[in-house]
């Protein structure tokens, strides 16, 4: 991920832990509609960025370097 992409995410998430403790939701339904509304701050966001600049923000790059196995194999030591 650019610091772009990990910008952008944080402010989804600063923007849910806000509405949350703005309006403390009960329950699983109650959450997730908060949670999608933070999510949307990050989407209009990202919009905004990509409009003013022409540059996307979402890139290819992965700097999580994942090895996955095979469930069928023993890992050996």
């Amino acid at each position: 991920m650019t610091d772009l992409e990990v910008a952008i995410t944080n402010i989804g998430e600063l923007a849910t832990r806000e509405i949350a403790k703005n309006e403390k939701p009960k329950g699983l339904s109650d959450n997730r509609k908060v949670a999608k509304r933070g999510g949307g701050v990050a989407k209009r966001t990202k919009d905004f960025f990509e409009e003013e600049t022409g540059s996307q923000v979402v890139s290819n790059s992965n700097s999580l370097n994942y090895q996955y196995l095979d469930d069928n194999k023993l890992i050996e030591k």
